[in-house]
């Protein structure tokens, strides 16, 4: 289950407030008091192979309701696949054969349960079925958008923006209140829907302090540390080469010093870094494991793609690497992640910047535990969930 709707679970646990989560098949819940999760196959063939799929790379098992949905997507999933093959040019069509099956769910457990609220985040077919919740018994429902389904950055062809415009504002106007999680997304959603603008705001998520684990130890080389994905123009090649001159130019010993990647890495990228420092590649833990691992590094890296499409959105880990307390050396182009950044702004540098990129490694190299402890930004995750419902 994704980083920010585990948290709003956490938060809703603390509350004490009785939840039901009806979520994907592939999903894998956390035990929490007073919550209780309903796993939903897709219908799609491909879809619901999906799932599967990602079940088994997890090790976990087809739970009954897959069994249950088995005959029904290797039949009639597959007719569907063709015909949003035809005419969406996706056998998936974006997960909607997913709301197909929840819907009637959800209107059940909506009314059996005489829910007060319908919260939906994340994918539009999960804001589809709270907007028809809405429509159809009046239950408030309040949209949380973590990507833009409509950005200048997304390339699609003219009839799908239509289309996919047409989608975002209907969700708007059925929801009690939509909410993106950054201020250029939420500002571009008002443009686009001017009429609805009063149902449209910016609420960060934040995300829980980091409590440091006594056990853990600070690696014996200076460790610069990625945390998630890197492919295409999201890679690490300007900052070896800015690290490389730093040590080249101040006669730095480049055997102390290791770049390391946790989480998914194209091979090829691999072959552009760096020979003479060390570069570690592990593979992507959970969110718990690898937030544990990055407070052993000293310094975080924060890559954003050269192009534009980062302009809109916020990687949610952010939040947990403000909460480490560690200098963060990020090369972006996105002044609102600057904001955010606050005292460790002076350590960023624009996209292709590599004289900005070797001040902020230098800088980086200085920093000093006193500096980081000023910072304790992270936004508290209950008061930015609760921002959400006012």
């Amino acid at each position: 289950m994704a980083e920010y709707a585990e948290d709003k679970l956490r938060i809703l646990e603390y509350l004490g407030l009785e939840t039901l989560v009806i979520t994907s098949l592939d999903s894998i819940p956390n035990d929490r008091a007073s919550v209780r999760y309903f796993r939903i196959p897709s219908l799609s063939w491909s879809e619901f192979s999906k799932q599967i799929n990602s079940l088994n790379t997890n090790g976990q098992p087809l739970p009954w309701q897959g069994f249950l949905m088995y005959p029904f997507s290797f039949s009639l999933g597959r007719i569907i696949d063709v015909f949003f093959l035809k005419k969406l040019g996706s056998s998936s069509g974006g997960n909607w054969t997913w709301a197909f099956v929840c819907l009637p769910i959800t209107l059940f457990l909506s009314l059996r349960n005489r829910a007060k609220v319908v919260f939906a985040t994340g994918s539009a077919s999960a804001g589809l079925v709270g907007a028809f919740v809405r429509v159809l018994i009046r239950t408030p429902f309040f949209y949380e958008i973590p990507d833009p389904l409509v950005g200048s950055t997304l390339s699609r062809n003219p009839a799908q923006l239509k289309r996919i415009a047409g989608l975002e504002n209907f969700l708007i106007r059925k929801s009690s209140k939509t909410v993106f999680n950054s201020r250029r997304a939420a500002s571009d959603a008002m443009i686009r829907n001017p009429s609805l603008e009063y149902k449209i705001s910016a609420v960060y998520p934040g995300a829980w302090t980091f409590m440091p684990d006594p056990d853990v130890k600070p690696r014996s080389k200076f460790s610069f540390v990625h945390l998630g994905s890197l492919y295409g123009s999201r890679n690490l090649n300007l900052f070896f080469a800015a690290l490389e001159k730093v040590v080249e130019e101040d006669s730095l010993e480049a055997t102390k010093f290791q770049v390391i990647n946790v989480g998914h890495i194209d091979e090829q990228q691999i072959n552009n870094y760096s020979s003479t420092i060390e570069f570690v590649s592990i593979p992507a833990l959970n969110r718990d494991e690898a937030v544990r691992f990055a407070s052993s590094c000293s310094t975080l890296l924060l890559i954003q793609h050269e192009d534009s499409r980062s302009a809109e959105s916020i990687p949610f880990k952010i939040y947990d690497y403000l909460n480490l307390n560690l200098p963060i050396i990020s090369v972006l182009d996105n002044p609102e992640i600057l904001d955010l950044l606050g005292e460790y702004s002076v350590l960023a540098s624009k996209i292709k910047d590599i004289q900005q990129l070797k001040v902020s490694i230098r800088k980086s190299l200085a920093w000093n535990s006193d500096q980081s402890a000023k910072h304790r930004a992270s936004l508290d995750p209950l008061i930015q969930f609760q921002r959400i419902f006012l």
